[in-house]
């Protein structure tokens, strides 16, 4: 079997708790876990089994942070703002566990396209 030590597995659309399993993913061949931090995965709620993770396996972590409802590339500042407002709070419980965080920039409207 090929060697996936340099490949990370993406929790993204995991359905069931991905806590229970993740330390299982380095006996598959994975180098490495994506945790996105959101529905079941946020870390605010997680924080110890997070940590129980990184305690009990070698994998590389990177978060994948919050996008559901949130527009990064909003041109209403008040929304702009509060998106950063979050973003930077869940990067600061983030930083505990990667150095490595994913984000997405975002999308302009039709009309802020113009």
């Amino acid at each position: 079997m090929r060697s996936l030590q340099n490949i990370s597995f993406s929790s993204l659309c995991v359905t069931d708790d991905p806590f229970n399993w993740a330390c299982d993913l380095e006996d598959i061949g994975f180098g490495g876990w994506e945790v996105v931090y959101e529905g079941k995965q946020a870390l605010d709620s997680n924080l110890v089994r997070m940590r129980e993770v990184c305690e009990m396996t070698d994998l590389a972590i990177t978060i994948h942070l919050p996008f559901s409802d949130l527009n990064l590339a909003s041109l209403n500042y008040p929304i702009w703002d509060e998106v950063i407002r979050q973003l930077t709070s869940c990067i600061r419980v983030a930083s505990e566990f990667s150095d490595l965080m994913v984000v997405h920039p975002g999308y302009l409207s039709p009309l802020g396209m113009q």
